[in-house]
């Protein structure tokens, strides 16, 4: 079963333009990564230098094993660059038929809440 990937980023407003030329280039290779199923970039109409991103990605092992590779190339203290302090990410799993009479929402949801050491942005997972 797929899952959805939503990051929200608060861009400096500095570094927008080259954060908006980095996720062009996002969009264009990210779908070519192993696991990664589509990618949506979404621009706040009134807060410009808000972005989110939702990606669909095969599981979350393929999702960690990619940015394990950003982290060990060095790119992502480049694309941490571009951000105000503590984006935000949420892992949201499938649908819950059963609960909401074939609506796309979830019944159960547990959350938990975790920063890394790389001042990545703060991870909510939904299961």
């Amino acid at each position: 079963m797929s899952i959805l990937l939503t990051i929200a980023f608060e861009a400096k407003p500095d570094r927008l333009t080259a954060f908006l030329e980095l996720l062009a280039a996002v969009k264009s290779e990210l779908p070519g990564t192993a696991g990664c199923e589509d990618i949506r970039i979404l621009r706040n109409v009134d807060e410009p230098t808000s972005i989110s991103l939702i990606e669909t990605w095969g599981s979350r092992v393929e999702h960690q094993a990619h940015v394990e590779a950003i982290v060990a190339t060095g790119g992502w203290d480049h694309v941490m660059s571009h951000f105000a302090p503590a984006g935000e990410s949420l892992f949201s799993g499938g649908l819950a038929p059963s609960c909401d009479g074939g609506r796309e929402m979830n019944c159960r949801t547990s959350r938990s809440h975790h920063r890394d050491s790389r001042s990545s942005p703060i991870m909510h997972v939904a299961q």
